[in-house]
């Protein structure tokens, strides 16, 4: 047999680079930045991270919510209220109404999360146990979902929780994708895509065990968190949220941020609420792990 001349090797191997075909993820295009590794990307994105341990933020909140039961429709519009965040996974959302008070309670501290939503809502307070096995209920938003919204917890490469990396040509983004198993096969839980230049997140998308779309975030008008530490750490302000299965919206917007103000948030900024004034409560997992 003729072996193939070095000429004609070169051809298919210049051939076969020009056609796009790539094992490894792509770098961006633009912004003078090569290809990443995962740990590369993570590791710059944890150094902005890391430099938000508690977060303290007003908030505007207008959501558009419909009831996938009755086909009902209500809209929320909170012109008061505020966000906590302490890391790794403590978190706290209130959003009131001058004349009605309280519009949405919800949080997250190591033990419990909760959601209170009074009248003219669903006068329901939904609560679980954190280390329960985690389930959807008809919870609008859970607060577990709301960390991952936020993007800014930092990320393990380590542990078995760890993302994949994957490069968007059509986003024009890194993506990160971690997986769940169930029943011995794997899905798809999360995907956070980072825009090349400032690999800030920007898309937030949660899956249901099923493998569809729970949950779309688009994060924009990224703005510095008042710090000590330099350079300040950069986080969204706008949070556009779709929840596909309800056609539920809303639309989140974080103002005055800062690493705290006067000592909040602190223990008490992620207390369970004892009280609470609502005609209906709910246990989302009936069963306490021991």
């Amino acid at each position: 047999m003729k072996r193939p001349s070095w000429f004609a090797i070169i051809a298919f191997a210049l051939a076969y680079a020009l056609s796009g075909c790539q094992t490894q993820p792509s770098g961006p295009g633009t912004g003078g930045l090569s290809a990443l590794s995962r740990e590369q990307l993570v590791e710059k994105i944890n150094a902005n991270n890391q430099r938000i341990p508690t977060l303290w933020a007003r908030i505007n909140l207008r959501a558009d919510i419909r009831n996938p039961d009755t086909g009902k429709r209500t809209t929320v519009y909170a012109d008061h209220g505020y966000l906590f965040y302490r890391a790794p996974g403590e978190l706290r959302l209130r959003a009131d109404k001058d004349v009605a008070g309280l519009l949405l309670d919800l949080g997250i501290n190591t033990q419990r999360y909760w959601v209170i939503a009074p009248e003219p809502g669903p006068d329901t307070m939904w609560w679980g146990n954190v280390q329960a096995e985690p389930q959807r209920s008809e919870i609008p938003l859970r607060p577990q979902d709301m960390l991952e919204i936020l993007a800014i917890r930092p990320i393990d490469v380590a542990g078995p929780d760890a993302p994949k990396l994957q490069y968007s040509q059509k986003d024009k983004a890194y993506m990160l994708i971690w997986y769940r198993q169930v029943a011995g096969r794997y899905f798809v839980s999360r995907e956070i895509f980072y825009d090349p230049d400032t690999l800030l997140p920007k898309t937030v998308l949660l899956f249901a065990a099923d493998g569809s779309l729970a949950l779309r975030a688009n994060l924009t008008d990224h703005g510095q968190v008042d710090s000590p530490t330099k350079p300040e750490p950069r986080m969204a302000r706008e949070y556009e949220l779709l929840l596909p299965e309800s056609r539920s919206r809303a639309e989140l917007r974080l103002l005055n941020m800062t690493i705290s103000r006067e000592s909040v948030p602190n223990d008490a900024s992620f207390r369970f609420p004892e009280k609470r004034s609502v005609a209906k409560e709910k246990q989302i997992d009936a069963h306490v792990p021991k």
